[in-house]
């Protein structure tokens, strides 16, 4: 199964893809990329490809689906997007969300993270998952302290996102 996550805000965010690394090429070049002249294009028709695997990873910040809509109901928050991301492990996608989050968010805000199974979004979430996570104090939880240099590289490589999570991400 799929899990999605979701996250909520106060106000408008951006919408868009983030930490992406793509460079635009003629689709004649993507379709033959074996033809004897490469640098020969047939067409105007212009396509975005990611370079390498290593910088593909980011996110896409989307507006959530119509069918998608009862997840709503476990935010406080109105504004509701679908993020899109290898956010199940730690990597490149973590850091590039909570490097969206921290640029989003202005002091005293907060920003709402949900993630679950695809169909299970009315189900109820796994309190003992819970967990805040202050950008201001870089403090990970309760007993976790981030490096105020290396917060965004250290949340990038130690976490993730579970099913039935919420989180709730606060500059404070």
């Amino acid at each position: 199964m799929t899990l999605h996550h979701y996250l909520a805000a106060e106000k408008k965010l951006p919408m868009g893809s983030f930490g992406l690394n793509a460079t635009e090429i003629a689709l004649e070049k993507v379709r033959h990329p074996g033809k004897k002249n490469k640098n020969r294009v047939y067409n105007k028709e212009i396509a975005s490809v990611n370079q390498t695997e290593d910088v593909s990873h980011g996110i896409e910040v989307i507006e959530v689906d119509n069918g998608y809509k009862e997840v709503k109901e476990h935010f406080n928050h109105s504004y509701v997007y679908e993020i899109v991301g290898y956010l199940e492990n730690p990597g490149k996608s973590i850091k590039e969300l909570f490097k969206y989050l921290d640029q989003n968010l202005s002091e005293g805000e907060s920003i709402e993270v949900y993630s679950c199974l695809d169909g299970e979004e009315q189900k109820p979430r796994d309190n003992k998952l819970d967990v805040v996570i202050n950008l201001k104090t870089y403090q990970l939880g309760k007993h976790i302290k981030l490096d105020k240099k290396k917060y965004l590289q250290q949340l990038g490589e130690s976490f993730k996102l579970e099913d039935k999570q919420y989180i709730q991400v606060i500059k404070k």
